[in-house]
């Protein structure tokens, strides 16, 4: 696990000038040498039954990402805005420009997403329906094949009418709108006057837990988040392994090891920023149950064990 991958702040000057908004809304997509995917999600949001102005920030791609977007004539679109960073600052640090510079052109809301993101034609028609309190975040349902059945991409905490909360994998168990704890950055749809006071996501997560940092900000400030059954993102879903423990499920997520090193070190700061003292016990439980399933299930049991030791040490070192 190479630790120099740890970022370090970044001054990145964002111009804000160019073409106008066309739309209230922008799609913000983030981009790192996968110009295909790339390519076919920016054809599905041009497709969208909802107009939307399109923002791609490109983090520094190798790939010939730019090249092929002029070639491709989508840079000349009147909706296609295009910022490429001086450097590979992760999803985090992509959302966070993204956002400022969008913030700064003065759209209204902002609908984020990965390269690999395909949203159905009526995905952003849909959220924009229910999306009638500015003062909420929604959320499209990101969802893929597993086992035969149509499983989210990533489970929700789910508020029931106790204000307790139940686990939650399934699509077909949503409701129309499902006010939930956390929602990642996958069709993540946030009004303007919400950035304004909880502020841009933290670009020193790099990858990993940025949006999950994000939603417990939010949460700090009252603010509700609803999940809408209806818009619907397809997503590929990471090979994972389900365990219950003690009535609660349990997944682990195979990634590389420099990845979960990011995982590890980024949920002990927000254990630290968010979370009681209690709170933090469970989160670092949790942390020492991954640990355990990776010895048991990964290969390269050294190389994970290295990543755990020095996200552990990092993230109780960083503020």
């Amino acid at each position: 696990m190479n630790r120099s991958r740890t970022p370090t702040p970044v001054q990145i000057t964002i111009p804000c000038h160019g073409k106008r908004r066309c739309n209230d809304i922008v799609s913000v997509v983030v981009t790192y040498n996968r110009k295909d995917l790339l390519l076919r999600c920016l054809k599905l949001l041009q497709n969208q039954s909802r107009e939307t102005d399109i923002l791609i920030v490109d983090n520094a791609s190798t790939d010939g990402t730019e090249q092929e977007l002029k070639s491709a004539c989508l840079l000349d679109a009147k909706n296609i805005h295009y910022i490429n960073l001086s450097e590979n600052t992760g999803g985090a640090g992509g959302f966070h420009y993204g956002l400022k510079y969008a913030f700064k052109k003065g759209w209204e809301w902002f609908w984020l997403m990965d390269d690999d993101a395909e949203p159905h034609y009526n995905a952003l028609e849909k959220l924009a329906f229910h999306a009638v309190n500015k003062d909420n975040i929604y959320g499209s349902a990101a969802v893929n094949m597993w086992k035969g059945r149509v499983s989210l991409c990533f489970g929700v905490k789910r508020y029931n009418q106790n204000n307790k909360t139940e686990f939650l994998d399934e699509y077909d168990l949503l409701n129309s709108s499902d006010r939930v704890a956390w929602l990642p950055f996958l069709g993540f749809f946030i009004h303007r006057s919400i950035i304004s006071k909880i502020g841009f996501p933290d670009r020193d997560f790099f990858i990993r837990n940025d949006d999950l940092e994000y939603g417990e900000r939010a949460r700090k400030h009252g603010i509700k988040i609803h999940l809408i059954k209806e818009s619907v993102i397809e997503h590929p879903l990471q090979p994972t392994i389900k365990f219950v423990l003690f009535g609660r499920p349990f997944y682990h997520r195979s990634m590389p090891p420099w990845k979960m090193y990011y995982e590890v070190r980024n949920k002990i700061i927000i254990a630290k920023r968010h979370y009681t003292f209690f709170s933090g016990i469970k989160s670092f439980a949790g942390v020492s149950f991954q640990i355990l399933l990776s010895i048991l299930t990964e290969k390269d049991k050294k190389a994970y064990l290295k990543s755990y030791f020095y996200g552990i040490l990092d993230g109780l070192k960083t503020s």
